[in-house]
């Protein structure tokens, strides 16, 4: 996006060199320069900053890969549903608790999905072997 807005300011000095001045409808790339990465920065910025992460048995949701939001054991994971309104997938757990999280490739998505639930049945085993 960067490189979009150092070519449109290319072009508007080319046309202020070129005219002398900016040209009447200034605005609208004036719109293009600041609209574009705005627009980028609304759209995938949410992609960015959250992750899901799965570690020790754990599935936490994180700002930045630095704070955890939540924080769920892999063991009361229920299920995962796509594509659901403005979030990419929430995944619901025990008690009616759930992570909401912005999109996400559909493929890593399914990966995620298949990944909690052989994590969910190897956690249920070692709780049924212990018990034993």
């Amino acid at each position: 996006m960067g490189l979009v807005g150092l070519i449109a300011g290319g072009i508007s000095l080319g046309m202020v060199l070129a005219h002398g001045m900016l040209p009447s409808k200034w605005f609208y790339l004036v719109g293009l320069i600041l609209g574009l990465p705005a627009f980028f920065m609304l759209v995938c910025l949410p992609t960015i900053a959250f992750s899901i992460q799965i570690e020790a048995g754990r599935v936490r949701h994180v700002l930045f890969d630095r704070f955890v939001l939540s924080d769920f054991p892999v063991s009361q994971f229920r299920r995962m549903d796509t594509m659901v309104g403005l979030f990419g997938a929430i995944i619901y757990f025990e008690q009616g608790r759930a992570i909401r999280f912005f999109g996400a490739h559909l493929g890593i998505l399914t990966q995620l999905r298949k990944e909690l639930q052989r994590l969910k049945r190897e956690a249920n085993q070692a709780i049924e072997g212990t018990a034993k």
